[in-house]
Order: structure tokens, then sequence, then C-alpha cells
């Protein structure tokens, strides 16, 4: 039987198979021509009308357009995700690195004050030996004389004790401002890292919403996800319903 041809509106050419009408085009999204049968929805097999066969193909070429507005649209949201998500994966970075300066710049701090204290500490003690010795003395030499020097001596010991507590005093005072420097440090690195989970979480929510859908190069339907789409032995993609009526 002579095959007939009809120009439809949209790109491609209309041609009746059988008693069925078919469609060879390349829809938009596409990378290759292919034939298709015209089949109205929920069909098993292609329009036998060319009238209904042209309306089945100007719905199919507008749902192909939209279909590809559609995947564009996904694109550029996607691209935004990822170029957001660098910028914030390099803010994220220079946060904890002014954090790790911070810290180390702070314990720079406190191991240089603890080293003054440390030095100062070994004074006073050297000075509190020299002290003591000195009291010692004195105390002989009271003995051996009189006790006469007893004023002395107790003013002796309360400077010795005065200048030993105020240098405790001070390395308190030293501990715990770096204490506080510290804890605020680790405050900033825990909220910078709380950030960078939620901006996570957003990126993941953002790539998830994105679903891949596949043509049944059968009956035509466009919204088939494409792990359940079945390449036959002759290269063509069938959905599971045509695949079953093959089948049988």
């Amino acid at each position: 039987m002579a095959k007939k041809t009809y120009k439809a509106e949209p790109p491609g050419e209309i041609f009746q198979q059988g008693k069925g009408w078919w469609w060879k085009v390349r829809l938009p999204g596409e990378k290759r021509i292919r034939e298709r049968a015209l089949k109205p929805e929920g069909a098993r097999f292609a329009a036998e009308k060319i009238e209904e066969a042209q309306e089945i193909a100007l719905g199919l070429w507008q749902a192909a357009i939209e279909r590809t507005a559609k995947a564009e649209v996904r694109a550029q949201a996607w691209a935004r995700a990822k170029k957001k998500a660098r910028a914030h994966a390099r803010e994220i970075a220079q946060i904890k690195a002014e954090a790790a300066e911070t810290i180390a710049r702070q314990k720079a701090m406190f191991d240089k004050e603890v080293d003054a204290y440390t030095e100062t500490l070994t004074e006073a003690q050297e000075k509190a030996k020299a002290v003591t010795e000195a009291r010692a003395q004195a105390e002989a030499r009271a003995r051996e004389k009189d006790k006469s020097h007893a004023d002395e001596i107790a003013q002796i010991k309360a400077g010795a004790a005065e200048t030993i507590a105020r240098q405790k005093a001070m390395f308190a005072e030293r501990v715990d401002a770096y204490t506080k420097a510290v804890t605020e440090a680790q405050e900033k690195a825990k909220a910078q890292t709380e950030a960078r989970a939620q901006a996570e979480a957003k990126l993941a929510e953002v790539l998830s919403s994105t679903v891949s859908t596949g043509t049944c190069e059968c009956c035509g339907r466009d919204d088939i996800s494409e792990n359940d789409l079945v390449r036959i032995d002759s290269g063509q993609l069938f959905c599971p319903d045509c695949l079953e009526a093959l089948r049988a």
C-alpha cells in the first residue's frame, strides 16, 4: 500500500503506516529525528484519522517545548545553586581561616604572658628565697643579740607575702582573659560550622528536587521516569505498558 504523507503545522512529516498515522520529527530537547505513533491519550494504537493525528502532533510539539523550557529553568537553577554553594564554601573557608588565626594569635599572646608570668614568678621565688634567707640570718642575729628586730622581720614577711599574692592575682587575671578569648573563638567556629551545614542541606534539597524523565518511543509518553524505560533489541525505549503489550 502506497504511503500517504501530509505536512503538519509543526516541523516534521506525518505519514500513514497501516491504518494509523505516524509522525517523523525531532522534538525540542531530542538529539535525533525519529518516527512515533500519533496515539490518542490512553490508546494503544495510532489514530486512524488525519485530523486527530494532526491535533495529537500539535499537542506533542507544545508539550516538548514546555518540557524543554522547564529543563532549561532547572539547569539555570542548578547552576545558580552551585555558584551560591561555591561562594558559601569560600566564605566558610575564610571564616575558618580567620578563626584559626584568631585562636593562634590568642594562644601566642597567652604563651607570651605565661612566659612573662613564669619569669616573674621565678624572680619572686628567688626574691622570697633571698628574703627567707635574710630572715633566717636576721633571726639568727636577733637570737644572738636580742629581740629588737622582731618588727623588721614581720615587715619582711608581710612584704614577701604581698609580692607573691600580687603576682598570683595578675596571673589569674591573664588566665581568665585567655580562657574567655578561646571560648569566644570556639563559639564563632561552631556557628560557622552550623552555617555551612545549613547551606549544604539547602543545596541537597535543591539537587533532590530535579527528577529526570524520558519519552517512550512506542506510545510517545514523555513523563516516564528514565529508570522505568527499557531499550529493546531494535534500540527503541519502551515504557512498562508498551513492553508488556509487545511481549503479549
